[in-house]
């Protein structure tokens, strides 16, 4: 894990995310490094996998998308929020119907964008064998190829990055580090 603390002038989501990664690293399949910083977003890299895969972190959630040949291909996964106060003191997500109240941001964050990007990251992506990138008429998409999944859309494959795994020190450990509320 790489350590960082972000500025002060940061948004506090983003705050809120490094101080969710350091409890929560552990709990990654594969092995995640932040790799550019700002004020305003952050990019990890998932170590193991090939550097096509691009994650940001911005005040609105987590994308994950491809670029292949310095063209973004397709977005793999994306975990909007968008907070706004509630009533009581409590928080929200207004893309969300119905809403739920949450009694702070820190907990709106976590249930919103932090734990689903752990859980795609684990059950989707860790599993997966291959990127296949297909391209049509100037249409580009990606699909992460399963063990045992049958490529339908042979005919429009462009090309098919296998993920070649490295163990790192933490890969396949259970941490259960608890994150404060």
């Amino acid at each position: 894990m790489s350590p960082y603390l972000p500025s002060p002038r940061a948004p506090r989501c983003l705050k809120e995310f490094a101080r969710w990664f350091r409890a929560s690293h552990s709990r990654f399949l594969s092995s995640i490094e932040f790799r550019r910083i700002s004020n305003w977003r952050f990019k990890l890299a998932f170590t193991d996998l090939p550097g096509c895969l691009q994650v940001s972190i911005s005040e609105g959630g987590i994308d994950i998308w491809v670029e292949w040949d310095d063209e973004t291909f397709d977005l793999l996964a994306s975990f909007d929020v968008y907070p706004i106060k509630g009533p009581s003191g409590t928080v929200e997500c207004k893309l969300c119907s119905p809403r739920e109240a949450y009694p702070n941001l820190r907990a709106l964050l976590k249930d919103h964008v932090y734990e689903p990007f752990l859980q795609w990251s684990n059950e989707k992506l860790h599993p997966a064998h291959a990127l296949a990138l297909y391209r049509n008429k100037g249409c580009t998409w990606a699909k992460l190829i399963q063990p045992g999944a049958v490529d339908d859309e042979r005919d429009c494959l462009h090309a098919l990055v296998q993920f070649p795994r490295v163990v790192s020190s933490s890969q396949g450990s259970i941490g259960h580090a608890e994150y404060d509320e």
